[in-house]
């Protein structure tokens, strides 16, 4: 899944109540909608909640934690995505596609993230 984030009433910084507008491709579709911050603390924690047009809501959660007792700095991430699609057709999509995509999204936003935070270069 390709997406693109755009903030709304916040310039750059994110806090609870910010909006961000949110839209992507997946699965040949085009999707859109807007999250509202639930919890922020930089650099610690960031969370959302969601509701889409196809009555699809959810909430990401991500949680960074600095491990103590450690030689060098290092990060524990948590990172939660919870979501529910209506309908028994919506079920079925999720099963055969979305829960699909999302996986690979999140790795892929895992990945990046430890890249960024290890300044490895990106795979090929």
């Amino acid at each position: 899944m390709q997406s693109s984030f755009e903030t709304q009433g916040c310039g750059s910084d994110f806090r609870a109540g910010s909006k961000v507008c949110i839209s992507g491709r997946m699965a040949n579709r085009i999707f859109s909608h807007t999250a509202i911050v639930t919890a922020f603390e930089k650099p610690r924690l960031f969370e959302w909640r969601f509701e889409d047009a196809y009555g699809v809501q959810g909430n990401e959660r991500w949680e960074l934690e600095l491990l103590p007792n450690s030689t060098a700095a290092k990060t524990l991430i948590r990172f939660t995505d919870e979501y529910k699609i209506p309908g028994r057709f919506g079920r079925l999509i999720d099963w055969l596609l979305t829960r699909h995509a999302l996986a690979r999204r999140n790795r892929d936003y895992l990945d990046r993230l430890a890249r960024l935070a290890e300044r490895r270069p990106a795979r090929g």
